[in-house]
């Protein structure tokens, strides 16, 4: 609970469910850090945390690239975190999935050629996308359902597959 790592240039894969999970109020800063070949997400953020990840490469998960959820919150608790100019593709769901009121903010990041959206807000997910580049994701660059509600600003959507 409450913990802050910081982690740099490391490679993290082939984990049989996520590569990396911050979770119950975790912070952290993740910095040009590898993380790829997980057999589900490559990244969860869950339960009130609010960890930075800058200057990664996220790539070929099983699941979600970065999945980021507020379930688990206690009243008034909420699970933000900062994106900021990652590579975030080839995963075989979303490059970013945003669900349960969760409110990441998205600066900069390159999200392409995943199998499903390159960013999925969903289930009364938020999040503030500002300045990225999505393209050539397979079913669109940007999917919003089920009360989704991001908010964006100078975004380059654009070469669906």
């Amino acid at each position: 609970t409450g913990a802050d790592p910081l982690f740099q240039k490391n490679r993290i894969h082939d984990e049989p469910e996520i590569g990396v999970l911050v979770d119950t109020n975790g912070k952290g800063t993740f910095d040009q850090n590898e993380i790829f070949a997980n057999y589900d997400h490559g990244v969860q953020v869950t339960s009130g945390a609010t960890p930075s990840f800058r200057k990664n490469r996220i790539y070929n998960s099983a699941g979600t690239g970065f999945f980021v959820t507020a379930e688990g919150c206690a009243d008034g608790e909420e699970t933000k975190g900062v994106l900021e100019n990652n590579e975030i593709f080839a995963n075989n769901m979303a490059g970013v999935r945003i669900v349960n009121n969760a409110d990441p903010q998205l600066n900069g990041n390159r999200i392409y050629r995943n199998t499903k959206a390159g960013i999925f807000v969903t289930a009364d997910g938020r999040g503030n996308l500002v300045g990225n580049e999505i393209f050539g994701n397979v079913l669109a660059g940007l999917e919003i359902s089920f009360g989704g509600n991001p908010v964006g600003t100078r975004n380059t959507i654009r070469d669906g597959a």
